[in-house]
């Protein structure tokens, strides 16, 4: 019993003793050659992380909008108000040609995602970091196509009413 005791305590106190030894930190710090870049892309990505936020926040307004604009067409058909929805259907015209460039828009980002994560993986930043510049200027564009399509509801909602 006093031999498999001793034996444990030994062997917790080569466990304690390896653990110091392998937890210590590397003496000579390694030096990311790629840090300045990496940098810079992070700050890409925090600026595209605002940018989803204020694209989800457009969105969350539109489906509102498309909402109260099916209420006020539902109202409009039941008081036979045929030249306020014909007035509606023409600027929803406006709506679909919008959402036609954005779709475009969205499919050119597709591609870039799909070549910044090649070159991601090849660990050639500064393709990462132009194709995500890239990605920010369309997704801005994607914001200023929706906001337009959040006025064009705005008049349909006024042309309803």
């Amino acid at each position: 019993m006093k031999k498999t005791l001793a034996l444990v305590l030994a062997m917790v106190m080569m466990l304690a003793f390896s653990t110091v030894v392998f937890a210590e930190e590397p003496t000579t710090p390694v030096k990311d050659e790629n840090a300045a870049i990496k940098a810079e892309i992070q700050v890409l990505k925090d600026e595209l992380l605002g940018l989803r936020e204020s694209h989800k926040s457009i969105h969350a307004q539109a489906i509102e909008k498309k909402a109260s604009i099916k209420a006020l067409l539902l109202t409009a058909k039941e008081a036979s108000l045929t030249e306020k929805i014909e007035a509606a259907k023409a600027i929803k015209e406006q709506l679909k040609a919008i959402g036609a460039e954005i779709k475009i828009i969205r499919e050119d980002k597709k591609s870039l995602w799909t070549q910044l994560k090649a070159a991601k993986t090849e660990k050639d930043f500064e393709t990462v970091k132009a194709n995500l510049t890239q990605i920010i200027q369309l997704k801005k564009q994607i914001i200023e196509k929706a906001t337009s399509r959040l006025a064009i509801m705005d008049d349909i909602i006024g042309t309803l009413k």
